[in-house]
């Protein structure tokens, strides 16, 4: 099924013509082994959506998604749990009587870019459902604070267990639903909660972001206590939002870039490390320490290069765009076509982790992908990667991806779904795909929006890209009154 599948679109790929003199001999050498744009859209559709679109999927009542299911779709039930629940390690077992908001926000993001690829308005209406479902019952009006789980029916913000990463996540969906919409049901909230993590977690003395407000690991220095502040929300809205928040955002986003660089860069190794513990002893190797590998690192460049666009800070553009490919090459295995987690301290200093992680799988492509589109050399792995997702990391019975996949036996080893893994990466990915693949080739892209009186904002843009507006279509939807769906086409996307 699926060899013939890549075949057919290296086949569609490679009878594409380009011009000699538009395009440098590499760029067409790399986009001719390119999937074609609409297989981003037939993967998101075919190979992830159908895992989504069950009643399971969307809870009772629609929006209120649940945290856990079972690798089939079902929600975990139990009094009868299913095998892949009983034998998960414990950091997924002890928490299965909690529903997480940050997992909810994931779902509505998938749902809202399920949208903006297909125009579907199902998929918007899931998506308002459960953005609605956030901002009703786990948003706390009174402290501009979130919950970050319900237990027995009760939300809960425990200082000694919420995370910044934790609350940073649940603006995620929030922020997708926003730049889709402009409704400015979900506006209020999400800079209300914004505020509240800066005010709660942020130390302007020594300028990061806290782990957590109490308990043992409230000073952990985290990189993700920083980098999911511009991953989460803080990247997609900071161009769009109404002054005088813009100007603030843009001015915190430099700052969790100086942040970054000055605290977490290893200039010997070019990673990005992951945690710095004071009561920790010290590492002899680097590559011991928790997160710090490749997905981690390639997604601080992506985020540094997108910020030194929004802000206009060529330096730091410059710094991630020079060193985001020698991490794309060491991640890269060429006997499978994956990627690989990390290096690592055995005695081989070419040793490396090569199990494939879906997170860092669909980050690296994503950085290769946006990369790729001024360095046409960094482009020529995907096709490789991208047939082993197809291949391996899918679930072709179900659907979804699986979570990690230990070479070379590839048996998944977690559950499908869980209090970490929800459908943000793969929506993510193949949205990524969609509209790089799109620059790369120079094709214009089309995506939808839903806009409040059916009105095109100035400042819509493709995602984290650029690209100049060559048409729109308004049409009125029926189940949001005074939104219509915006079918907004672009070209020179960059």
């Amino acid at each position: 099924m699926f060899p013939k599948r890549v075949a057919t679109w290296l086949l569609l790929a490679s009878a594409i013509v380009l011009s000699p003199a538009a395009l440098a001999q590499d760029k067409i050498a790399a986009i001719a082994g390119l999937p074609p744009t609409t297989e981003w859209k037939r993967h998101l559709e075919q190979d992830i959506l159908p895992f989504w679109q069950t009643p399971a999927a969307l809870g009772n009542p629609v929006g209120n998604f649940p945290t856990f299911r079972c690798n089939d779709g079902s929600v975990y039930n139990p009094q009868a749990p299913c095998t892949e629940f009983l034998i998960a390690p414990d950091w997924i077992r002890s928490t299965l009587a909690r529903q997480y908001v940050r997992m909810m926000s994931r779902q509505v993001y998938l749902y809202a870019v399920a949208f903006h690829v297909t125009g579907d308005p199902k998929y918007l209406t899931w998506a308002r459902a459960g953005a609605h479902y956030i901002v009703d019952h786990a948003f706390n009006n009174a402290t501009g604070g979130i919950a970050s789980y319900w237990e027995n029916g009760k939300p809960v913000a425990d200082p000694t267990d919420q995370t910044s990463q934790d609350l940073s996540y649940t603006l995620v969906g929030l922020s997708f639903y926003y730049y889709l919409t402009r409704d400015p049901y979900v506006l209020q909230p999400i800079l209300r909660i914004e505020k509240y993590i800066r005010q709660n977690y942020y130390d302007p003395h020594s300028r990061l972001y806290r782990w957590k407000l109490q308990g043992p690991d409230a000073d952990r220095v985290e990189l993700v206590a920083q980098l999911d502040q511009a991953n989460a929300y803080m990247v997609l809205l900071a161009p769009l939002l109404p002054q005088p928040a813009q100007k603030q955002w843009q001015a915190e986003l430099a700052q969790i870039a100086r942040t970054m660089r000055e605290r977490f860069y290893d200039s010997t190794s070019t990673l990005f490390v992951g945690v710095i513990d004071p009561k920790a002893a010290k590492v002899d190797c680097i590559f011991d320490g928790e997160d710090t590998d490749f997905g981690h690192t390639i997604k601080a460049y992506w985020m540094l290069y997108l910020t030194g666009r929004i802000t206009g800070d060529a330096a730091l553009e410059k710094f991630a765009r020079d060193r985001a490919p020698g991490i794309l090459r060491a991640a890269y295995l060429p006997v499978t076509g994956s990627w690989a987690t990390q290096r690592t301290c055995r005695a081989k200093p070419d040793d490396i982790n090569r199990t494939s992680t879906w997170w860092m799988a669909a980050e690296l492509d994503q950085a290769a992908l946006t990369f790729g589109i001024g360095d046409p050399t960094l482009l020529t792995d995907i096709p490789k990667t991208y047939d082993f997702w197809l291949k391996q990391m899918v679930d072709h019975r179900y659907g979804e991806v699986w979570d990690e996949l230990p070479l070379p036996d590839y048996t998944p080893r977690l559950p499908k779904i869980h209090l970490w893994k929800n459908g943000f990466h793969t929506a993510e990915h193949a949205l990524v795909g969609y509209i790089a693949t799109s620059a790369i080739r120079s094709e214009p892209v089309t995506l939808y929006y839903a806009f409040k009186d059916c009105t095109l904002p100035p400042n819509v843009r493709p995602y984290y890209y650029d690209g100049r507006v060559i048409s729109h279509a308004e049409t009125p939807l029926p189940d949001m009154p005074g939104f219509c769906q915006s079918k907004v086409t672009f070209a020179s996307v960059h």
